[in-house]
């Protein structure tokens, strides 16, 4: 399954933020013209909080009101009787008529359209439009009245159509133009004590973030929507919020606090007369229930919530409804009923315009056609995977920024393994390389799109491709991008839920696939013991470690699953190999791997390049390098080389701490400046400020420093590289020493460097990603147009590194038309011929990602 689906637990958004009874509180002052009879004034009510009941009984005042206002001519007060209605009727599930009443009260106000009556006016048709599908045209209704809104300081309405813009874009999948608006949404209305208000919209930017795969931050901001739902009295919304920490506690796999919510939200909901909102906490319950394996309880809440959003017209919870029924009956092996139910979801989707949820269920479908045990149908299960693909990735880059793309991607991750697999049962169908070509077309739209945008830059991204792609030509095009690299030959690797799957790519356009059963978990684990027993004691939780002879048997038992007898066969006697890890392999040495029952080393036999994906590949290699002529020497002299900086202050596991000195950084960085002909710096002279001056022009880039890397999504950018810090006591970020990930990224300029080095502990690791890899500085520097960087998976000592870095510049720069990789190669062949040294430990942490 997709992890983390945009779906919801929610009450839908126009309910929260623009359709609830009490979420637009309109000023009858502000909103009215000139006095009106006693009699038709004496027929007005205002905005209900109360049950549906009571707000059926306001809709009818409401509309009485208006008539006498009409029979009175006093059309303003009656559109703005009419307007009310129309917002009450679209918290009751009728769009239509509250769409009449809105369109009626706009005629009215037709030769008003600056007032703030008619601003009051589109925002309650806006509702009603959203409420209906029409979501482009609820956004232009309130981009019309916001500029009124806020001519006229009618704040509270202000506030209310900054939500509503939100949540219509949240719908429509432009996260990042979602959290704008809401962000100002949350400012004006806490600048106004606005607490009811306040809570609606920590709602939304919570369901924003459930949308993202952040759980944690949503239920942060829920639990305050929470209290202040309660401190205001408003039991809908409070059903509403505690529905969705329902939400957040599934999605963080804890299913018996997520059930304990919702009955708490059902019950809340029911005492507050809120059928509706019921009717979604049923659905929710029975998903719930589903996925823990109590079918028939899950079916029955499922069908009595839906049966309530018919009866109330509520086609977005109907959408939901009808997808999670079908799942439920997909996993009771009722497919055909279950296929049906989807396909209804999807037409409402559709109508809807909610092309993120449209592209989970069609997800749904294509995991139904391609896993039911009757009727399988392979085509139409891939036909389905590519159109989810297009609708998933068409919304992912309307995420936002880096962090929101990247957490947008990992919750697809189960879209294109899914969809490579179908890919590959199909080949007795399509013939077998034509099915290993397609199987890989589909693996690489999973992998580091976010990183791909990044290197193409926001005005050069290119639209994501409309489903029916021809996928086995698209992936005999990457078997083209490999042989133009210059490997040899390519390992691309995809870790699935029970299959590694991998991919041996010989030029000029052989493939071949092959399937190991081995768990992601297993698999993990695996690395794990392979990394303790190669790289011990260098992350803050220190793993035990490994017996010699303990360590040699992880080694070479993650070895026979990565290079199983038959991908080894595959393989070229020598030359240069292109890796493409995925998932946890992404902290796999490869070097260091054992081939079969010999002693030789992957990495001694071949030259190993790695890279995110074969698309940041293809970019990476389109990058002007290295003049291979006289210009070569020239252009080298202006080589940025950094070697044991003045050591700034740091904070790492918790300590914070002044790094030691590396002497054995120095005197190689002099060494490496030397075979370059540039100059260096040293100790003091390597401030951050010197290097960020230099960087964009420096055609290599050399930092023999301390590096750190963090794990978690909060600090992965900020792990760095140590540099000298200012002068100043207090030092600004740009000048404190460490340059960090988030620097490199958002501060540095587009970079002209063909290799950068960064001969620092762990530059290689930080934030693991399953879609997008490793999250930190080597994909930073990537990403600022550097053509290939050369990292570090773990600490290594200083003499060990030193020797490696002078060994790799002297092949490198002695015969440039072999590559950085096999300089590389023939560094770490030389290291492990000193004795003190043999140990993969001190030569197989360093890998090269990028251009040749």
């Amino acid at each position: 399954m997709m992890r983390a689906p945009h779906r919801g637990m929610v009450v839908p958004l126009l309910l929260l933020a623009v359709g609830s009874p009490a979420a637009i509180r309109m000023n009858p002052v502000a909103a009215s013209g000139a006095g009106a009879e006693p009699p038709c004034e004496e027929r007005e009510t205002g905005l209900s909080r109360g049950s549906e009941q009571d707000q059926e009984r306001a809709v009818a005042r409401l509309l009485e009101a208006a008539a006498c206002y009409g029979r009175a001519h006093n059309s303003a007060r009656q559109a703005r009787m009419l307007a009310t209605a129309a917002v009450l009727e679209t918290g009751l599930g009728r769009g239509e008529s509250a769409l009449d009443h809105g369109r009626t009260a706009l005629a009215l106000l037709a030769d008003r359209p600056d007032s703030p009556a008619h601003a009051v006016v589109l925002t309650a048709v806006g509702q009603a439009e959203q409420y209906l599908g029409r979501t482009d045209s609820a956004l232009a209704r309130y981009r019309a009245a916001l500029p009124v809104a806020h001519r006229g300081r009618l704040r509270p309405l202000e506030g209310i159509l900054l939500n509503n813009l939100g949540t219509a874009f949240h719908q429509l999948g432009w996260i990042d133009s979602a959290t704008v608006y809401l962000d100002q949404a949350l400012a004006l209305e806490r600048g106004e004590q606005d607490k009811f208000g306040e809570a609606v919209t920590l709602n939304n930017l919570g369901r924003v973030n459930q949308t993202l795969a952040r759980p944690d931050s949503a239920l942060a901001l829920l639990h305050v929507a929470l209290a202040l739902r309660r401190q205001v009295g408003d039991r809908a919304g409070e059903g509403a919020t505690l529905n969705n920490i329902a939400y957040s506690f599934d999605l963080l796999g804890r299913p018996d606090s997520s059930l304990t919510y919702l009955r708490r939200s059902l019950a809340t909901s029911l005492a507050a007369g809120q059928r509706s909102f019921a009717a979604l906490t049923l659905i929710n319950m029975g998903r719930v229930q589903s996925e823990s394996g109590r079918l028939d309880s899950a079916l029955l809440a499922v069908r009595q919530g839906l049966a309530i959003k018919r009866e109330v017209g509520d086609l977005t919870g109907q959408s939901w409804g009808l997808d999670d029924l079908g799942q439920v009956q997909l996993a009771l092996g009722q497919s055909d009923s279950a296929v049906a139910n989807y396909r209804a979801a999807l037409a409402l989707l559709h109508r809807t315009g909610d092309g993120a949820r449209a592209g989970q269920t069609l997800f749904h479908l294509a995991s139904a056609f391609h896993r039911r045990k009757v009727g399988r149908d392979l085509r139409v299960a891939t036909s389905y995977y590519d159109s989810a693909s297009a609708l998933r990735g068409e919304t992912s880059r309307r995420s936002g920024g880096d962090a929101d793309r990247l957490s947008f991607a990992e919750q697809d991750v189960g879209l294109y393994e899914e969809w490579a697999l179908a890919w590959l049962a199909r080949g007795d169908e399509v013939g077998a390389p034509a099915s290993a070509w397609a199987a890989l077309a589909a693996a690489e739209k999973g992998r580091a799109r976010a990183l791909l945008d990044l290197m193409r830059g926001a005005a050069a991204r290119e639209p994501e491709l409309p489903a029916g792609r021809d996928l086995a030509s698209e992936g005999r095009g990457w078997g083209t991008t490999i042989e133009r690299s210059g490997a040899a030959a390519a390992l691309v690797y995809l870790v699935t839920r029970d299959t590694l799957v991998l991919w041996v790519v010989r030029p000029p356009g052989e493939v071949s696939v092959l399937r190991v059963p081995v768990s992601r978990d297993t698999l993990a684990a695996r690395v794990r013991d392979a990394r303790a027993a190669l790289a011990p004691d260098d992350r803050c939780e220190r793993a035990p470690t490994p017996s010699a002879a303990a360590g040699r048997d992880a080694v070479r038992a993650l070895s026979e699953l990565l290079l199983p007898p038959a991908a080894r066969a595959l393989l070229p006697p020598a030359g240069e190999l292109l890796v493409l890890p995925h998932g946890p392999l992404n902290l796999v040495p490869f070097a260091a791997l054992p081939l079969g029952a010999s002693d030789d080393a992957l990495g001694l036999r071949y030259a190993l390049r790695y890279a995110p994906s074969l698309s940041t590949l293809r970019e990476a290699d389109a990058l002007p390098g290295l003049d291979t002529g006289v210009a070569r020497v020239a252009a080298l002299r202006r080589a940025l080389v950094v070697g044991n900086p003045r050591m700034p202050k740091v904070r790492f596991c918790d300590v914070e701490f002044t790094p030691s000195p590396l002497p054995g950084a120095e005197r190689s960085s002099r060494d490496v400046a030397a075979q370059l002909g540039a100059e260096v710096l040293i100790g003091g002279d390597a401030t951050e400020r010197a290097v960020r001056s230099r960087i964009a022009q420096a055609p290599v880039v050399h930092l023999e420093t301390h590096g750190f890397a963090y794990e978690t999504d909060a600090l992965a950018r900020a792990s760095f590289v140590a540099l000298a810090p200012g002068p100043e006591a207090k030092p600004a970020p740009a000048d404190d020493g460490l340059l960090t990930v988030g620097e490199v990224l958002d501060q540095l300029p587009t970079l002209s460097a063909d290799l950068i080095v960064l001969s620092a502990c762990q530059t290689g690791l930080g934030n693991l990603k399953e879609a997008e890899g490793t999250v930190g500085l080597q994909r930073a520097f990537l990403a600022k147009h550097a053509r290939s960087v050369l990292v570090s998976l773990w600490n290594v000592p200083d003499e060990a590194t030193a020797l490696l870095m002078e060994s790799f510049y002297r092949q490198w720069l002695a015969e440039p038309q072999a590559g950085k990789a096999e300089a590389l190669r023939r560094a770490q062949a030389q290291v492990r011929r000193h004795r003190e040294f043999a140990e993969p430990r001190y030569w197989a942490a360093f890998q090269l990602a990028g251009a040749r």
